[in-house]
């Protein structure tokens, strides 16, 4: 999902209305897929961004580096300053576990992400994306969809959002999409879910579609 979005912005299309909108420059820094897995995730997406805009030349880099640790400073200023060269509208950071590196001290390793993310954005301005995991919770029922670990991500973040995958009995994929924080800003729209598309990997479904046809197959989580 988030390379279908961020990707679309650097093609200047927004994957959910196929609208045109004005190209982004497109950072990613992802600690999670080899670049095979990297390379498969655009083959499914690209083709038919080229066809919905011929004339775009997108601005997408990757910062390749599949171990990193921001707490370590060398890391954190190494990473500032490539942001900071490229300058880009739009970066994605993910998988945050992997962000640094493993440690009892979870409330250290948010607060090194956060630290790293609100100084980029204070010098570059650009929007940032971090995927994390959420939380098993009671009985796997994923913890209402919050970030895994330290509470700091609960008051960080100025939007947050969990996808709770779901199953239709025809084996079709659904995500539910779940705020675990209230957003800072009222002048966003956010679907309800997403469905398996066609042309693009998602498709967005709004409240009322979400409420007439899925509703019945939400769960609120649990499996």
């Amino acid at each position: 999902l988030v390379y279908q979005l961020l990707t679309g912005a650097a093609f200047g299309g927004d994957t959910f209305t196929r609208v045109r909108v004005d190209p982004q420059r497109v950072l990613f820094l992802d600690v999670e897929n080899s670049q095979f897995q990297a390379r498969a995730n655009l083959d499914k997406i690209v083709p038919a961004l080229r066809e919905q805009a011929p004339d775009a030349d997108p601005q997408w880099r990757s910062f390749r580096r599949r171990v990193i640790d921001l707490i370590a400073t060398r890391d954190r200023a190494d990473l500032i300053r490539r942001v900071a060269h490229y300058a880009p509208d739009v970066m994605y950071l993910g998988t945050a576990y992997k962000l640094t590196e493993a440690t009892d001290d979870t409330h250290r390793s948010v607060r090194a992400i956060q630290s790293t993310v609100d100084r980029i954005r204070q010098e570059v301005g650009c929007a940032v994306v971090v995927e994390h995991h959420a939380g098993h919770g009671f009985q796997n029922d994923r913890n209402g969809m919050r970030p895994e670990g330290s509470s700091f991500w609960l008051r960080w973040p100025d939007f947050g959002y969990g996808l709770a995958p779901l199953t239709l009995p025809n084996g079709r994929r659904l995500l539910k999409m779940r705020a675990w924080r209230g957003d800072r800003a009222s002048d966003r729209c956010y679907p309800a879910g997403m469905r398996q598309g066609d042309l693009m990997p998602w498709q967005p479904i709004a409240a009322d579609e979400w409420a007439a046809l899925y509703e019945q197959y939400d769960t609120g989580g649990k499996k």
